[in-house]
Formats: C-alpha cells, sequence, structure tokens
C-alpha cells in the first residue's frame, strides 16, 4: 500500500532558489530516469515551482497525478519536428512554465555518446534547445532516500551551452549512476540498448539468471505458496 503522506523533497529551499535566479525563459532543466523522478517532479510542482515536462510515454496514473499537482506535460510523440516542439517549448516558457527534458530521453539522435563504457544515441534534445533561445541549462537528477524523502543532485547551471553539452549531461549522468547504480531505471528502452555490446550483455546475463535459477532450484513465488 502507498503512503498518503507527503513526499518531501531534501533542501527543497536551495533547489527552489537555484531555479529562481533565473526566468522561465532563460532556464532548461535537464534531467533523467534515476531515483523517483516522475515523484520529484510532481513533488516541486506541487511546492509551486511551475514546470512543463517533456515525455515519449505515460500511463495513465502519470497523467492524472500531473494534472492533480498542476504539471503540465508536452508529449513528444504529438510534435511533426523538432522545430514545431520548440514552438510549444517557447509557448510554455513564455507562459511562466520552466521546461524539463529528459537528458536521457530515447529522441531520435544521429550523435553517438560515450556512456558507462559504450557507444549510445542519445537525445541532444535539451543542449540543442538551450542553444537555440540562448538558455543556461541547469542539469538536475533525483535520488531516493529515507523516512519518505528525496534527494536530488544538481550540477553548476551550464550558462552556455555548446556541442559539447549533451556528452557533459551524459557525464554528470554516469557519474551519478556509479555512485547509486540500483536507482537508475534499467528499461529496455534505455539509451544504453542503442549500443549492440551493450544489448548482447544485457541478453548474455539474462541467460545467467536462468542458469541461476536451474542450480539453485528455484521457483516461481506463486508455484511455492501454491505447495503450502
Amino acid at each position: 500500500m502507498r503512503s498518503q503522506e507527503p513526499i518531501v523533497i531534501s533542501n527543497f529551499e536551495r533547489l527552489a532558489s537555484t531555479i529562481y535566479r533565473f526566468k522561465p525563459c532563460d532556464l532548461v532543466i535537464a534531467t533523467a530516469h534515476h531515483g523517483h523522478f516522475i515523484a520529484f517532479i510532481n513533488s516541486c510542482s506541487r511546492q509551486g515551482i511551475p514546470l512543463s515536462v517533456c515525455y515519449r510515454a505515460a500511463s495513465q496514473s502519470y497523467l492524472d497525478a500531473a494534472a492533480k499537482n498542476q504539471l503540465r506535460l508536452v508529449n513528444l510523440g504529438a510534435q511533426n519536428s523538432v522545430l514545431s516542439l520548440f514552438d510549444i517549448l517557447d509557448s510554455e516558457r513564455a507562459r511562466g512554465y520552466y521546461v524539463v527534458i529528459m537528458m536521457d530521453g530515447a529522441f531520435q539522435s544521429r550523435r553517438y555518446f560515450d556512456f558507462l563504457r559504450y557507444q549510445v544515441k542519445g537525445s541532444s534534445l535539451a543542449s540543442l534547445y538551450a542553444q537555440k533561445t540562448c538558455s543556461a541549462l541547469l542539469p538536475l537528477i533525483s535520488h531516493a532516500s529515507d523516512n519518505l524523502q528525496i534527494g536530488f543532485s544538481d550540477a553548476s547551471v551550464i550558462e552556455m551551452a555548446d556541442n559539447t553539452t549533451a556528452q557533459k549531461l551524459l557525464n554528470f549522468l554516469q557519474a551519478t549512476i556509479l555512485h547509486q547504480p540500483f536507482q537508475y531505471r534499467w528499461l529496455s528502452s534505455s539509451i544504453l540498448m542503442s549500443d549492440e555490446i551493450a544489448r548482447t550483455n544485457a541478453v548474455g546475463f539474462l541467460f545467467d539468471v536462468l542458469r541461476w535459477r536451474d542450480r539453485f532450484q528455484l521457483e516461481p513465488l506463486a508455484l511455492r505458496e501454491s505447495d503450502g
């Protein structure tokens, strides 16, 4: 059962102070699939930071939570082109919302980046939009902590994005993952799976798991419960 207690963000005042140094039209926030990032973004919105988040896919519960917390959403899949997406983002910022873009999003990309010793195709959307609008860029990654609190890691604000910024964002994410590997969302849709060697290693690990199951005679939980 989920707790009904509100989620608290550690050092929220410092986070708000960092964001409010900039007007919405002067700042882009880059985050990642790490920690309870959905709960983190919703909590920020609920506590008064006006946010508009880009997303590729979302469950109905996520959409409902966003509406409840007055979190605005921008569906990347509904846009016909990057330019039309940028127009939408410009409109959101003109309305007073800080735009949030995933630094590890599976947005179409022709560029390869170094990430966890693999060569991955990753999204440079955050850095591209920051360059186009001459905006500062805030790298911001959440992580779960005890007592129903969510912490965050933030790098120094990038005042002027350039062609190296997307790689710098992934370097920041990589350092965060290496420090807290179990809090990253290791999904089949991860940008890590765009590397053939990474995919091969992932499948190989799956075979290892199946062999361990046979070796230690592990049974599905439902089967063990039925024996009782």
